[in-house]
């Protein structure tokens, strides 16, 4: 007998980005065309750092920092966002876009370093 994969959630999940209605904005702005909705964003990652950070939740954090990747880009536009840099979405100069790939050749790099934990910031 074969194994056989379901691909299905993959498929919707990609088919809400053809028309996204990820956030509550749901501008259906199609994400793989140039196009760009309120967020600005694409399908791409688009990062604004990968770094040990030690700034925060010490318990999880602990002596060598939490390998965070800190995502840029944000829907919701906070007038007191504390990440405000990365996170608008007409200005996120300090973004760039990584691949896959890279993101996670980073964070093995870090875990290399002493990092004991992963967090996934969003903007």
């Amino acid at each position: 007998m074969k194994n056989e994969i379901d691909l299905t959630p993959a498929y919707e999940y990609f088919e809400k980005l053809r028309n996204c209605v990820c956030c509550p904005r749901e501008c259906g702005v199609n994400r793989f065309s140039d196009e760009r909705g309120f967020c600005q964003s694409g399908t791409e990652f688009s990062i604004g750092s990968i770094c040990s950070h030690k700034g925060e939740e010490p318990a999880l954090s602990g002596r060598n920092g939490i390998a965070n990747v800190f995502f840029a880009r944000c829907n919701m536009q906070c007038v007191f966002c504390q990440n405000h840099q990365i996170s608008r979405t007409k200005k996120a100069v300090l973004a760039s876009f990584w691949n896959l790939e890279s993101i996670c050749e980073r964070i093995e790099q870090l875990l290399d370093e002493g990092c004991h934990m992963v967090g996934f910031v969003s903007p």
